[in-house]
């Protein structure tokens, strides 16, 4: 125990530190403004201790980015034709981070979870699920799963 300090004030075990004691010494008046600073950070510390981690589950929250390369996107063909039919202005190559190019213009696109949303360029707002590590799947208005697939053909030169 320190010096000078209350014999009766219980202390934090050494396995779980406590900021409260010394945020609490904080308040008081003729401290200096170094001093002030340093309870400010203790006080905003203690605070955030109290409030513990935000709790989120991985598929619905995490920001990720798909690996580069060119994406192509077909629909299914038949057994009578080609085995499918490539969608006409969909195929994008993911160039770096969160942006991409097509044959009309660059953009940007957020991918939180398994759910993408192209945010910015010519293919904004369309929305693809990822249903493989280099598979996508168009999402219709009412969000269920559309034909359309877009497939990572190989990385970008």
């Amino acid at each position: 125990m320190r010096a000078g300090g209350p014999a009766h004030v219980l202390r934090a075990p050494l396995a779980e530190p406590s900021l409260r004691g010394k945020a609490a010494a904080c308040i008081g008046a003729g401290m200096f403004t170094n001093q002030l600073i340093k309870c400010a950070v203790l006080l905003v510390a203690a605070t955030l201790a109290t409030i513990g981690p935000a709790h989120s589950t991985p598929s619905a929250g995490t920001l990720k980015t798909l690996p580069q390369g060119i994406y192509q996107c077909a629909l299914p063909g038949d057994a009578a034709g080609a085995a499918w039919r490539p969608v006409a202005g969909m195929d994008f190559t993911i160039i770096n981070a969160s942006s991409y190019e097509s044959e009309r213009g660059h953009g940007t696109y957020l991918l939180k979870g398994n759910q993408l949303v192209f945010t910015r360029g010519p293919l904004k707002g369309v929305q693809l699920q990822r249903s493989g590590e280099y598979t996508l799947r168009a999402m219709e208005q009412d969000a269920s799963l559309g034909a359309m697939r877009c497939v990572r053909l190989g990385s970008s030169v």
